[in-house]
């Protein structure tokens, strides 16, 4: 009987033992599991913090370029990260947002910038979006490991598409990665030299190869800076219009409608206000003219004209056209000594 209790309660022993040993491993897995989280919390908020400081000073980088049009830089990071772009239609900002950070930055300027970037260095590009009056400052946003490829078919004499692909050429940022392809081996050359490109086709003369994706550029009487169609033909073909090459430039910065429709919604929506602040002014200025200097009116009248018809109005042509008028009346007012719009 002692041998058979002294038995028992060995037996127990080594159980309890067992469930100590068991009760200390999970609990040293749990204190460890928390120190482990502590440190991986602590890594992630250093990482966010850094990540929307890279972003902040890069913001305030890109809106410094803004200052000034017609103008291309440089900004170059400590080290690679991926920075998306997105347009907000209901807060009407572009948003930018560096390595997944919590917080994204906002632009109340127009943007025009691939989806996503994975670079150490952003090129940064600034034009007037102008109709006989400045609306807007576009900024088109790219790297320099992103090639555009300007696709054409060389012959003699030159086509229209050639043209096209050399007026396209000069108006593109002078600081971007840009080629002229006029033949079917150099365009497979470019793109196997670049990680990403993009590749640019005028009218009917783009690349045959299956599975090419490319931009067609379809502009009224072959003129960039005048108006057209651009479409995206990325599996499924997708199209939009384009005002001016500042416009056109936007289409060809931005990976798809979408993004470029949205964007250029905000910039009409500039325009309304600017068409406005122009069309008050000659109407606040009418009465006096009427009292010192008659022979103006007549003239501020067809500008008051053509700033109505461009009321809320989205159609290239029709604002193309309106564009061409108002800078007419402006010649004339100009030569007659008057007020002009501008």
């Amino acid at each position: 009987m002692k041998k058979f209790l002294s038995k028992k309660f060995s037996n127990k022993a080594i159980i309890e033992v067992q469930f100590g040993w068991i009760f200390s491993l999970i609990a040293g897995l749990i204190i460890f599991a928390f120190i482990m989280s502590l440190v991986f919390n602590s890594q992630k908020h250093a990482n966010d913090a850094l990540n929307v400081d890279v972003g902040e000073k890069l913001s305030t980088s890109i809106k410094g370029n803004l200052q000034v049009s017609d103008s291309y830089n440089e900004i170059t990071m400590l080290s690679s990260a991926k920075i998306s772009f997105a347009c907000d239609s209901d807060l009407k900002t572009t948003t930018m947002r560096v390595n997944d950070a919590p917080l994204a930055e906002r632009f109340t300027d127009v943007i025009f910038a691939p989806l996503v970037l994975t670079t150490n260095k952003i090129q940064v590009g600034v034009k007037d979006f102008s109709l006989a009056f400045i609306i807007s400052r576009f900024t088109y946003i790219t790297s320099p490991n992103t090639a555009y490829i300007l696709y054409y078919k060389a012959q003699t004499p030159a086509s229209a598409e050639e043209t096209m692909a050399n007026q396209l050429y000069d108006l593109l940022p002078v600081n971007i990665s840009k080629k002229m392809a006029g033949t079917p081996a150099l365009l497979a050359g470019y793109t196997s030299d670049y990680d990403h490109y993009k590749i640019i086709c005028f009218n009917n003369a783009c690349p045959t190869a299956a599975g090419t994706n490319y931009i067609k550029v379809e502009a009224v009487n072959n003129y960039l800076d005048g108006y057209g169609n651009v479409t995206w033909h990325y599996g499924s073909d997708t199209k939009s219009s384009f005002l001016t090459s500042s416009g056109l430039i936007g289409a060809i910065f931005s990976d798809n409608k979408q993004y470029y429709d949205c964007e250029m919604a905000r910039a009409y929506s500039f325009m309304d206000i600017k068409r406005e602040l122009q069309y008050n002014r000659i109407e606040q200025m009418t009465p006096d003219l009427n009292q010192y200097n008659f022979e103006c009116v007549p003239l501020l009248a067809q500008h008051e004209y053509i700033l109505n018809n461009m009321t809320n109005a989205r159609d290239a042509a029709l604002l193309y056209n309106d564009a061409v008028n108002l800078r007419q009346a402006n010649l004339d007012s100009g030569f007659m000594g008057c007020p002009k719009v501008s």
